[in-house]
């Protein structure tokens, strides 16, 4: 096997050097990686993963011992902890035991003759005294989960406080009044759901009758030995924290004589509805986050919570107008929609009121909006952000069954006020809110040898571009007619086929500048302001890959081909690439000059409809935590902060935290800072169809602006209208 020192002979090179390239540090020329990358493939080096930790005294690895992997709550725990870890650099080894003692004990000798940095273990010994007496000074590094034993330093389960008092919270609405807890042999009683239950009840209802069963996981003929247990103390409800267990249980039931009681179970599927049990949703990831911090030093940049007990509210929307049980929806298309047409059967099922979804163009919407015999077709409409406001006085009707209090629970400020408002009046709830996002490709970017070639013809790291001047530095870099070495045909992509479209390129280095579009209240452009961000586009115009789409599609399926490696997009657009094999590849950060442009668009009730009623229960389906979540898996577009807390949404969309961490504000300006509503859209149409003709022609910065302001200015009175 090659060594590094055959390397540096073949490259002709020193050994340092050959180190500096493997570990991509240091200032090495082109040339000389170059020379090491070729000696690398012609020998068929391979680096030694772990050499980086060995150095340290430490390892990548980590040993994981489990019970089984039959268990969702052990799966949940091992997939979570790979999950988290892999990112880090870290190899996750597993062991299982079986349950049985006796080979966990040989499987405890042989990680301790190992080199791993840290021991996971669920164990089912009843003392943490026969790891102190193999591991020694390095318990420390060893952290139990679920299983409580003796003499052990670190321990992890689940939130029982919270789960005890939801659950006993869901029994005394439901006015159960005789119930049983199964819980596991092993576990500890203060460490338990019955224990915080129980303190529960006897405070909120003393008469409650609560029993406690003991089981063994791996007795199933127990189980049929419950039934008699529950018929004969006639309870009402029984709660299993194992759901494996919990469908033992009920296969018990199904082959007795007896109907089966309530059966409520502990699950971290968000997006089944097993109507066999009422389910009490976890994040079992919540442990997999704390043992992360305790091992890594440092907390992930993620909120994880519980849910709680789901499609508890179904009950509530299960009543069907006696006059009419149809809705009409208008929309444009768009992957939020399709993914609520997926979903909208669900609501048909638990209404009873049928959703018909009509999509028609961009610009139909209006049109039929400006047509009150067409208009009147419609009970639900869903209306793009920049438009909102100009039609929600004659159009719209306001809310009462929602305030502005119950959205800042869901909502940043800025989405509510931009999505929602109409003054200090609930107009509409957020459907697809979407911020822009600079999505870049990683293997471009760290690439040792673009980094390289980049220094050397720019005398600067190349780095995720902060501001719109060196975001056109790295497109001219990766662009051929600008650099004959560019490992890409082009830097990114220009899309020229729509005006609007075209205008979010120049609104958002203008907002980059400048704070508004408005001075002293009246629209107007910064001149001098407005000729640089002109200048900026015509750079990025003779460097781009252009496109005469009307939309984004095409340009981001280049960034997906690896085509271009950068490009700025509305978030709500790269759904279609969320995706594993994609995943490692992909980067994303803030927007250059920090200031994205807000799109995607909210639902609100036609002043038209005669089926107001139903319009509330359907939008009241809508803002359910459950339904929000299927919608977004099925790739809607979503700014609810709660979305966070949902572990398989984030790792499908990891760019999502960015978002949310700088709470989804952005900046488009469709009310005036008089509270004046905007035609954004006539505004965007002609300042689009401006740039557009200034990048094609021979017309100077100053002619564009001149025209643009003075129709702004001529038009001011048709382009604002009070909203009082």
């Amino acid at each position: 096997m090659p060594t590094m020192k055959d390397i540096a002979k073949e490259a002709e090179v020193s050994l340092g050097t050959v180190s500096n390239v493997l570990n991509e540090k240091g200032n090495v020329s082109l040339k000389k990686i170059r020379k090491v990358q070729d000696a690398i493939q012609k020998l068929g080096y391979q680096k030694n993963a772990q050499a980086g930790f060995l150095k340290k005294g430490n390892t990548n690895k980590i040993a994981v011992i489990l019970p089984n992997i039959r268990s969702i709550k052990y799966q949940s725990l091992y997939e979570e902890l790979e999950y988290v870890f892999y990112q880090e650099g870290y190899q996750l080894n597993l062991y299982l035991t079986c349950g049985i003692p006796e080979k966990e004990k040989e499987l405890i000798n042989l990680i301790s003759s190992e080199n791993y940095f840290s021991l996971i273990v669920v164990s089912c010994l009843d003392d943490g005294k026969y790891y102190e007496t193999v591991f020694k000074d390095n318990v420390d590094k060893i952290i139990f989960v679920y299983n409580k034993l003796k003499n052990v330093k670190y321990f992890f389960d689940l939130n029982y406080v919270e789960i005890g008092k939801k659950l006993a919270e869901d029994l005394i609405d439901k006015n159960i009044r005789k119930v049983g807890v199964f819980e596991l042999l092993s576990k500890v009683e203060k460490q338990s759901i019955y224990h915080f239950i129980t303190g529960y009840l006897k405070k909120n209802k003393p008469e409650a009758d609560i029993k406690l069963i003991k089981y063994d996981l791996n007795d199933y003929g127990l189980m049929f030995d419950f039934v008699e247990f529950v018929r004969h103390n006639r309870l009402d409800s029984v709660i299993v924290d194992d759901f494996e267990s919990a469908e033992k249980l009920r296969n018990a039931f199904y082959f007795s004589n007896y109907p089966e009681p309530i059966i409520y179970t502990l699950y971290n599927n968000s997006y089944i509805n097993d109507y066999r049990f009422i389910k009490y949703h976890i994040n079992y990831e919540l442990i997999s986050d704390n043992i992360f911090s305790l091992i890594v030093g440092r907390k992930r940049n993620i909120k994880v919570k519980d849910k709680g007990i789901l499609f508890s509210s179904d009950s509530d929307l299960s009543y069907v107008h006696k006059y009419h049980k149809s809705l009409n929806i208008l929309t444009i298309d768009s992957p939020s929609i399709q993914a609520l047409k997926k979903i909208i059967p669900h609501f048909h099922k638990v209404s009873g009121i049928k959703v018909n979804i009509e999509i028609v163009s961009f610009n139909e919407i209006s049109l039929i909006l400006n047509d009150i015999n067409k208009a009147e077709q419609y009970d639900i409409i869903r209306i793009d952000m920049e438009s909102f406001p100009w039609f929600a006085k004659s159009n719209f009707t306001p809310f009462n069954f929602i305030t502005k209090k119950q959205l800042e629970k869901n909502y940043s400020q800025d989405i509510i006020k931009r999505f929602c408002l109409l003054g200090e009046d609930v107009y509409a709830v957020p459907f697809d809110p979407s911020i822009q996002i600079l999505f870049y490709r990683k293997d471009f970017f760290e690439n040792q040898t673009i980094r390289r070639l980049y220094f050397e013809q720019n005398k600067k790291d190349l780095s995720i571009p902060k501001n719109f001047e060196e975001f056109n530095s790295i497109v001219q870099f990766f662009s051929e007619n600008k650099n004959s070495l560019s490992p890409t045909s082009y830097g990114t992509a220009l899309v020229l086929g729509d005006e609007e479209v075209l205008a979010t390129e120049f609104f958002i280095r203008y907002y980059a500048l400048s704070a508004s579009l408005f001075e002293l209240n009246s629209l107007k452009l910064d001149v001098i302001k407005s000729i640089d961000v002109l200048i900026n586009l015509k750079t990025l115009f003779l460097s781009a890959k252009l496109l005469e789409d009307k939309w984004w599609s095409n340009a981001v399926n280049m960034l997906e081909n690896k085509t271009i490696p950068m490009l700025i997009i509305y978030m709500n657009h790269f759904f279609h690439l969320s995706h594993a094999e994609l995943s490692p590849s992909l980067g994303f950060a803030p927007v250059p000059g920090d200031m994205p442009l807000f799109g995607g668009g909210s639902l609100v009730i036609s002043k038209h409809t005669v089926h107001k009623q139903e319009c509330i229960q359907f939008l009241s389906w809508f803002m359910q935590d459950e339904i929000h979540d299927q919608y977004v898996m099925l790739g809607g577009n979503s700014a609810r902060k709660n979305i966070l807390s949902n572990q398989e949404i984030i790792k499908t969309m990891p760019w999502l935290p960015l978002a949310y961490e700088k709470e989804f504000n952005g900046i488009r300006e469709n009310i005036n800072p008089l509270g004046f509503s905007v035609n954004l859209r006539k505004i965007e149409f002609f300042i689009g169809k401006m740039v557009k003709k200034y990048l094609f022609s021979h017309l100077s910065e100053e002619q564009v602006i001149g025209e643009i302001n003075r129709y702004l200015s001529e038009n001011e009175a048709e382009l604002m209208q009070s909203i009082s």
